[in-house]
């Protein structure tokens, strides 16, 4: 079984690149949240859309 959400973008500025591969640098202050979003979520995808960008995160969930 498995959790989904999405959140849209309206000012479309996200792509896939902006996936990091590793932890953000300590003195940035900014660039934490996909990373953060990616170590808890089994799958995150963003795709771009005309206008807008989609954010999908998935987790995959215990049987109850």
């Amino acid at each position: 079984m498995s959790a989904r959400q999405q959140v849209d973008d309206a000012a479309g500025v996200l792509d896939p690149a902006h996936l990091p591969a590793g932890p953000p640098d300590p003195g940035r202050d900014r660039g934490a949240g996909l990373w953060l979003i990616g170590r808890v979520c089994d799958a995150v995808v963003i795709d771009r859309r005309p206008k807008t960008s989609r954010l999908r995160m998935i987790m995959r969930l215990a049987a109850a």
